[in-house]
């Protein structure tokens, strides 16, 4: 068992000016829960994303890892795999799909925890709080690589009334002009799928410190 803590906010945020950000991999292994926490408490009390940000700059997940240092398949079936590329232990991606005539990624988010979400909503029994976000970057490899499509979220609470985990929430991101313009001819093109809790993911690469990635393939049906 590793010792959890908790640093003070402060000293915190001044490593966190020592290293450039924001940054799309995490390198140092960071107390998850602690941190968790730590992110919490910094929402309800207003803080910035540039603020959280710094306060999490360099942070990796630090659950389990298969063999040789290889992230955890949170599941696998098919042609689609998703894998735990930050903690699960909150939150994690399902399953994606794409609707190509709406030009919509669809994908089931799992929230698997009663807490750890800053705060019950306004209102509701418990700790109010402002609620935070679960992000996802949608990426599509037209040939050269995977590249960025589109961005969008869902906002979730803790749960206010004893009822126990799991819930599922669907998070749709629409396709962006490179998506719209490719030719819906029934091709198959690769996608990604990366979730992240509360930090907003930069690129196709991105690292979750909490959240998951899906990668699955698209057919473009007319």
């Amino acid at each position: 068992m590793k010792t959890r803590y908790i640093l003070p906010i402060a000293c915190l945020l001044a490593i966190a000016i020592l290293i450039p950000g924001p940054v799309t991999a995490q390198s140092d292994e960071c107390d998850n829960k602690a941190l968790r926490d730590e992110v919490s408490n910094l929402i309800q009390g207003g803080a910035s994303q540039d603020e959280i940000e710094a306060l999490t700059a360099g942070c990796a997940a630090n659950e389990p890892l298969r063999a040789g240092g290889e992230p955890l398949l949170s599941n696998q079936a098919g042609a689609q795999t998703t894998t735990a590329t930050g903690s699960i232990f909150w939150e994690q991606i399902d399953a994606c799909g794409y609707h190509p005539q709406r030009r919509e990624l669809d994908c089931a988010v799992e929230v698997r925890q009663r807490f750890g979400f800053a705060g019950t909503p306004p209102g509701a029994p418990g700790f109010n709080g402002p609620g935070s976000w679960e992000w996802i970057q949608f990426c599509v490899d037209f040939g050269g690589g995977l590249v960025p499509i589109n961005l969008s979220a869902v906002h979730v609470h803790d749960e206010a009334y004893g009822v126990n985990p799991s819930w599922y929430y669907g998070v749709s991101v629409q396709a962006n002009p490179a998506l719209h313009t490719a030719l819906v001819n029934g091709q198959t093109l690769k996608a990604r799928a990366i979730l992240s809790w509360t930090l907003i993911p930069t690129g196709c690469n991105y690292i979750p410190i909490w959240g998951n990635q899906a990668d699955f393939k698209i057919k473009l049906d007319p």
